[in-house]
């Protein structure tokens, strides 16, 4: 993520992220977890996103 926002890394050069806030996928590891784990709990799986076209 760029500036907090979701941005396509492969197509993203590092000389425009010059002195931006840069979040990595090791940046939010734990949040996807926790959320990941809400899920679950939820009884919702992968198939479930695929479904709802999320």
């Amino acid at each position: 993520m760029v500036n907090d926002k979701a941005v396509l890394s492969c197509n993203y050069l590092t000389a425009r992220v010059e002195g931006q806030h840069i979040t990595t996928l090791e940046g939010v590891l734990d949040e996807a977890k926790k959320f990941g784990d809400f899920l679950a709990d939820e009884g919702l799986t992968s198939v479930d996103f695929v479904l709802l076209d999320l």
